[in-house]
């Protein structure tokens, strides 16, 4: 599993000529710690619930301001086996968005094709996408982000639930075939490094070679 960063933040505070109480919360969880393939030939992300709540005790005398956000990013960098070739790949992204004031979101990407999830509600009419043409054989990205952000002030609370599943799989150009799909291995630097100096050589040498015909031609 790739660097994912988990991002919380709550903080509370009173103002105004009346001071009183005001609570914030901000969390995020996380069921899972990679990317798993199912009985269905899915390749499922972890599941996920982030919550930015905001709330009081308030009057007309009696004010407060405070926010809570919670966020999360977790990226992959995947291939699919065989040669580069057409084939499909299908999406699955199921989120729900409970707001009130404020808002929050998902956002689920593989490759260059990107589900969001709407302001508030479920996607669920869009949750298994049709299938998508797509280059296998080649590296990939596979993204997840989620944000919840609860607002509150002297007249209102807040509370942000950001919550939901995804999983994608993919098919040889007969859009039945699945294709194998594994976690990329990307090079050390050492490995780069020893790539660069091949290339240089081979390039020099070809120069050498040029070099000394142009000579004897002459």
């Amino acid at each position: 599993m790739s660097p994912q960063t988990i991002y919380t933040d709550a903080g509370a505070r009173s103002c105004g000529v009346s001071i009183y109480r005001a609570y914030a919360r901000a969390w995020v969880g996380i069921t899972g710690d990679g990317i798993s393939l199912g009985g269905d030939g899915y390749y499922a992300l972890p599941t996920f619930f982030i919550d930015g709540r905001v709330f009081g005790d308030w009057s007309a005398n009696r004010t407060f301001m405070a926010t809570a956000e919670s966020r999360f990013d977790m990226q992959f960098l995947m291939e699919t086996t065989g040669p580069t070739r057409l084939g499909y790949l299908q999406m699955y992204f199921f989120a729900i968005v409970t707001s009130y004031n404020s808002g929050g979101g998902s956002t689920f990407s593989v490759g260059p094709h990107v589900l969001n999830s709407r302001p508030r509600g479920s996607n669920c009419s869009q949750c298994t996408q049709p299938l998508i043409p797509f280059q296998l054989g080649s590296q990939f990205l596979v993204s997840l982000t989620g944000r919840a952000l609860g607002l509150g002030t002297w007249y209102s609370g807040d509370s942000v639930v950001v919550s939901g599943t995804s999983s994608f799989r993919f098919f040889e150009a007969d859009g039945v075939t699945p294709v194998a799909v594994s976690t990329a291995e990307t090079p050390e630097p050492a490995t780069w490094l020893g790539v660069s100096i091949g290339i240089g050589l081979i390039a020099f040498r070809g120069r050498s070679r040029r070099n000394r015909k142009q000579i004897a031609g002459h």
